[in-house]
This record gives C-alpha cells, sequence and structure tokens, in this order.
C-alpha cells in the first residue's frame, strides 16, 4: 500500500500525525507539498521526519490577502512515477484537482481530507457547492478534523467512510504548574490581528473586565493590519498590557502558562488550534459557535465557555474565574485532562483506518 497526500504546505498542527504515519508506513508514505510557506504564514516548523518533496511554487494570493491558490502542473509527472495506490488531498486548489483526476484515470483510490463544516461552507455558491458534492461523493474515504465536519460530510455520502481526524499539537510541551496566583496575565489574546478574529472585541470585554477588576493585566500576541488600532484602543483606554509581537511556536507553552483566561471571539476558524493549546497549559477558553473546537474540546462550563459574541456576557464569565479561584482551578484541571485526549496518535489511527477502509473495500 503506498500513498500520496498531497497538502499547500507543512503545518506545525499536522506534523506529528505525519510523523506518526510514517513510522507506520515507512518509505511507502510520501507527503507532496505545493510550497514551503505562504505569504500570511510565520510558523516555526517541528522535526518532518517523513519522506517529502515541495513542489516547484506557484501561487497567486487572492485579493482577500489569505487565501492562496496553488497550481504546481509538475505533481501529474511526479504522481505517475511514485504510482500510489491512494491519493489524499486537501482542498480544491488546482494543484489538488490534478491529483484527483489522476486518481479517476488511472483508477486509484483517492481519500479527501477537509477541516469544513456548515458554517464554513455557508457562503458557497451552486457550483462550488456541486464540485464537492462530485468529489466527495466519489471519493473513496473523507477524513473531516472536527465532529462538525463528520456532520457535514454525512450529506455526501455512506457515514462509513467517514473519519475524524483531529488537528493536534504536543500537548505535553504545555504542561506547568503555574497556579492562580502565579500567573502575570489576566487575559490573552492569540491570532491573527484581522477582523475574522475579532480583536476589537476582546479589547471592548477587556475594558468592561477592567471596571470590576482594576488591577487587570492582558497579554497580546500576534500580527496583522489591526495591530496599530488595537494597540492605540488599549493605550487610550489605560489598559495594562504587554505585546511582545508574533511568537514563535517555542515561545508559546510560556505565554499560555502565564495566563488565566484565553479569549478566543472569532467569528469562524475551522478548528482552533489554539485553543487546543491553551488547554494543554491549563488555561481556561472563552470562545463562540463559529470555532469548530466549540462544544467538541473547549466544552462550555467544563473547561470554559461557549458564548455569543456579546460583551456583558464574556465579561461576567471572565469576572466568575478570575475572581473564583477555586472554580478556576476546576476549569484549569478539566482543561488539561480534555487537551490530551485530542493527539496525534488518535489523529493518525483515524487516517490509517481510512486507508484500511478502502483498500479492503474492493479486495
Amino acid at each position: 500500500m503506498r500513498i500520496a497526500l498531497i497538502t499547500n504546505i507543512p503545518a506545525p498542527y499536522w506534523i506529528a500525525t505525519w510523523n506518526y504515519l510514517s513510522g507506520h508506513l515507512k518509505d511507502d508514505f510520501t507527503i507532496f507539498f505545493c510550497s514551503s510557506i505562504e505569504p500570511n504564514r510565520q510558523w516555526e516548523l517541528p522535526e518532518m521526519k517523513f519522506k517529502h518533496v515541495f513542489l516547484k511554487e506557484k501561487y497567486n494570493v487572492k485579493k482577500d490577502g489569505s487565501t492562496v491558490v496553488h497550481n504546481n502542473k509538475e505533481i501529474w509527472g511526479l504522481l505517475k512515477k511514485y504510482n500510489p495506490d491512494i491519493v489524499v488531498t486537501g482542498g480544491f486548489n488546482p494543484t489538488m484537482l490534478y491529483g484527483i483526476a489522476y486518481t479517476k484515470l488511472f483508477r486509484k483510490k483517492h481519500i479527501a481530507i477537509s477541516d469544513a463544516w456548515e458554517k464554513s461552507e455557508e457562503h458557497l455558491g451552486s457550483i462550488h457547492m456541486l464540485i464537492r458534492k462530485l468529489i466527495y461523493g466519489s471519493s473513496q474515504a473523507l477524513l473531516a478534523c472536527s465532529n462538525k465536519g463528520k456532520e457535514y460530510f454525512r450529506r455526501f455520502g455512506n457515514e462509513k467512510k467517514i473519519f475524524v481526524t483531529h488537528y493536534s499539537i504536543d500537548h505535553t510541551k504545555f504542561a506547568n504548574n503555574y497556579s492562580h496566583q502565579q500567573r502575570l496575565y489576566d487575559l490573552l489574546f492569540a491570532g491573527q490581528l484581522i477582523d475574522r478574529k475579532n480583536p476589537e472585541f476582546f479589547v471592548r470585554v477587556a475594558l468592561g473586565v477592567q471596571k470590576k477588576y482594576p488591577s487587570l493585566r492582558i497579554l497580546l500576541l500576534g500580527a496583522g493590519p489591526l495591530k496599530d488600532r488595537i494597540l492605540e484602543n488599549l493605550n487610550n483606554a489605560g489598559i495594562n498590557y504587554s505585546y511582545p509581537g508574533h511568537a514563535q511556536q517555542s515561545e508559546l507553552p510560556e505565554y499560555y502558562g502565564q495566563s488565566r483566561i484565553f479569549l478566543f471571539p472569532t467569528s469562524f476558524d475551522a478548528w482552533g488550534v489554539v485553543a487546543h493549546e491553551s488547554l494543554s497549559a491549563g488555561t481556561p477558553v472563552i470562545t463562540t459557535p463559529y470555532a469548530g473546537c466549540s462544544d467538541e474540546l473547549v466544552m462550555n462550563n467544563i473547561n470554559g465557555f461557549v458564548l455569543p459574541l456579546e460583551e456583558d456576557k464574556w465579561i461576567e464569565k471572565c469576572l466568575e474565574l478570575l475572581q473564583n479561584e477555586s472554580r478556576w482551578q476546576t476549569f484549569s484541571d478539566n482543561a488539561v485532562q480534555s487537551a490530551a485526549q485530542i493527539n496525534s496518535k488518535e489523529a493518525a489511527e483515524a487516517i490509517l483506518n481510512a486507508f484500511e477502509f478502502v483498500m479492503k473495500k474492493n479486495r
């Protein structure tokens, strides 16, 4: 069984899973990357222990500045040379479509992997949905990245061919023994400073919390077009804050460990790796129903809160955890336990099960 996986770039939340797969499949598993990095990413990557090939970079960046479209025609020749039994593709870039076409022409097995769910696809027109219906419907297996994704995939075929493989991290790297009192910061924001992440909402919540919790200190991590406006708002509000800028992966465990609550007020995230990192550090998370990890990893009233984007509700729950150390500790302990349940071994084994499923299907 030889497998080719085609994806855009190496991402830190996949590498441990791919390393695990490589340990089982050895030289019969190769990843073809469309590019080494994309313009909107500043990732520090762990060691890649799997076979991989970087294609000659050829992409366009859409007007939104974040959507990158890859078009690596050389993948066709590389697949013919590698001759895989299974081709796994993520997304609908031309490069991935070449890979899918290859499986149709040469009668290979195809598996689609996607972090999509209802919220991420609600804006799509009829043509885009027709393409998904054709590809997902004819794929021998589907790999969703969340239970929301599994529910979404049900519309495209037999539930038996759907497997869940979560984005994962090495949660042990975030372990710490910092108590509520030992942590330096009360509220943390970590992410791109863009509209979709709602950093301005974070500032307004912080201001509301400060009115009843004057000693408030916040930590702001990230970069993006809203940076200057956010810093100006914080200065005007007189909030005590620290802004180290963009943080590398190696710096994150200490930042999470020094924070009491992580606010993740996203308007949409397919999953939310930052929430997983935060919980691994024993830092409760407050997020929205629009994060893929909500009600699956971040559990309301257990290790955090899942709330609508209403400032008063966020302020109330922040104060509840900041002013009650015993309750915060319960949430913190729950956070660590829940974070450990989603890991690279679990993610890789789901993918291996999908491989076994498609190979057995036509025996």
